[in-house]
């Protein structure tokens, strides 16, 4: 009988003992995760507080010196660096927003993606101009080198996600360089593309190397007041590339720089022979007809003048203020050569009046020019019929690469 007793109790230990195993690991578990929930809570609130910053940092810029432009005694050469100023601060503006609606996009994991036929010596180019003036303003070289057969420089891939993938790796590598280099390289290597970013920067510090992809995180506070940003770039870059199939590493030294290496799986589009012949240098660009269909004063304006001032062309630009009225010209003008249609317009919206258009000519180029600037919209442009996308407010550098596709 005894025994028996003595059974019990050592069973009754063992369970009790088990318990509290189980009890102690589980508040292990549960302030770990606790510490997890405060640590992610802390690191957003500090975002919040940063985008207020970041905002009001280019904004205060656009203002004052807005302000400044008005006045009757400023000199030439100071409202040349003024209006610069602004545009600048106008660029880092646009930039902030982008971000920030990017990665609450990219964190619903609803993205298709939509791959297309690139040239990839043409995206190279454009972020080369893209990134050249500031480069120069910070005293700092940005060189650009193709590595690979030019005979496959075709390649299929959804082109706007590699594209931001790009601008984050580029732009981080110029804000963090105060000297020396930044050198883009791509090459094709067997079935890969591979695309490395190279800059003489502040490296990063190991102790933030495993941080460095994650949602609201930056590289020591000190970095942030220094550099500015919000800390997203990366992280967004790294998103992209896993949508497309393709991977980030990078490999970096403090005070020496970083270099952050893209591969991409490699599908070669075959190179259509141009049997063009070449145009003689000395002759006058020959005339195109461009409808700009806009209803904001500003924005024709800022399009019709970007255009009229691009030497290799010769436009004649018509306007429509809505949808309908691009309709009735392009039915009455079969000389339009290609339509600016901007999307959100009175009366008769960008995709109607798209799909009216190519009802009536089919070859009829439309380029969509809008604000709204998601995946989903760009696949609504698309599939109404428009042959390319460019986002507001336009890049010049962006829309002259467009313009050549078809002309």
């Amino acid at each position: 009988m005894s025994f028996l007793i003595i059974c019990l109790l050592v069973i009754i230990l063992l369970i009790n003992n088990y318990l509290k195993y189980k009890i102690k690991q589980r508040t292990t578990q549960l302030r770990i995760a606790k510490d997890k929930a405060e640590e992610s809570d802390r690191l957003k609130t500090n975002f919040i507080q940063n985008i207020s910053h970041e905002i009001r940092t280019p904004m205060n810029g656009i203002i004052g010196f807005s302000d400044l432009l008005m006045k009757d005694d400023l000199t030439v050469e100071e409202q040349k660096e003024y209006a610069k100023i602004i545009a600048n601060n106008s660029k880092d503006l646009i930039v902030i927003i982008d971000n920030i609606l990017e990665i609450a996009k990219l964190q619903t994991e609803r993205i298709s993606v939509r791959p297309e036929e690139i040239d990839l010596d043409a995206l190279f180019e454009t972020i080369y101009k893209k990134y050249i003036s500031k480069a120069i303003e910070k005293n700092i070289n940005l060189l650009v080198e193709s590595k690979h057969n030019s005979s496959c420089d075709h390649v299929l891939i959804d082109k706007s996600k590699l594209f931001k993938i790009l601008l984050n790796l580029v732009d981080n590598a110029i804000k963090f360089t105060q000297k020396g280099a930044v050198i883009i390289q791509y090459e094709i290597v067997e079935n890969t593309i591979l695309i490395t970013i190279k800059d003489s920067g502040i490296g990063i510090p190991k102790k933030d190397q495993e941080n460095i992809f994650h949602n609201f995180s930056q590289s020591e506070k000190e970095i942030s007041k220094n550099y500015g940003g919000l800390g997203l770039g990366l992280s967004i870059a790294k998103k992209n590339a896993d949508l497309i199939g393709g991977n980030i590493t990078f490999t970096t030294q403090e005070n020496q720089g970083s270099t952050f290496t893209l591969t991409l799986p490699f599908i070669p589009v075959p190179k259509v022979t141009n049997n063009a012949t070449i145009t003689n240098l000395n002759e006058k660009p020959e005339k195109h007809i461009i409808l700009i269909a806009e209803d904001g004063d500003v924005n024709f304006l800022f399009l019709k003048t970007v255009l009229t001032k691009m030497p290799e062309y010769d436009f004649i630009i018509h306007r429509a203020e809505n949808g309908r009225k691009a309709v009735e010209i392009c039915e009455e003008n079969t000389n339009i050569d290609l339509v600016l249609m901007d999307i959100k317009m009175p009366i008769m919206d960008g995709y109607e009046a798209t799909k009216r258009i190519k009802k009536i000519r089919p070859q009829l180029p439309v380029v969509a020019q809008t604000a709204y600037s998601t995946e989903e919209d760009i696949k609504k442009a698309i599939d109404a019929g428009c042959d390319d996308f460019i986002s507001k407010p336009v890049d010049r550098s962006l829309l002259k690469p467009i313009l050549s596709r078809f002309f």
